[in-house]
């Protein structure tokens, strides 16, 4: 068996970067396939599901938004997978994650916003129901609204 240089092996990791950092974004028709597949049913809204954003940011191309995901254990379903939604921009589908069963979701993430919005973090649990969260976000770019 032959090792792999050192040029070879930064090769295939700048192949391998490009691959995900060059994925095109998720177009408002994928993104309405993909909601309706989520949410068979209307989503709920529940308490353990926390979205954590500021009600004012002042620069749009990053605001941090926090997400929490943590069902009582007396349901005994766990996050598989968690979408945050921006629907004013022309891009909805900001980010996506999904999970494992051994974890507990709880990540901070920056969005970039195109205008005053509402943002939605829609998370599929393992028994297949959706719950839902919004939180509202108003731009000001030098203590002006957006």
């Amino acid at each position: 068996m032959e090792l792999m240089t050192r040029r070879q092996a930064l090769r295939a990791f700048v192949v391998l970067s490009a691959a995900f950092v060059c994925t095109p974004a998720m177009s408002r028709e994928t993104l309405q396939a993909l909601m309706s597949d989520l949410m068979d049913a209307e989503p709920a809204v529940a308490d353990w599901l926390i979205l954590t954003a500021p009600e004012e940011a002042d620069n749009p191309s990053a605001v941090k938004v926090r997400v929490q995901v943590v069902p009582p254990k007396e349901l005994g379903i766990f996050c598989e997978e968690v979408l945050l939604v921006l629907e004013k921009n022309p891009r909805p589908a900001a980010c996506r994650f999904t999970f494992s069963s051994m974890t507990e979701p709880d990540f901070t993430t920056n969005l970039r916003f195109a205008e005053g919005q509402e943002v939605m973090a829609l998370a599929r649990m393992s028994d297949g129901s959706v719950v839902t969260a919004k939180a509202p976000v108003k731009l000001t770019v030098g203590g002006c609204g957006l």
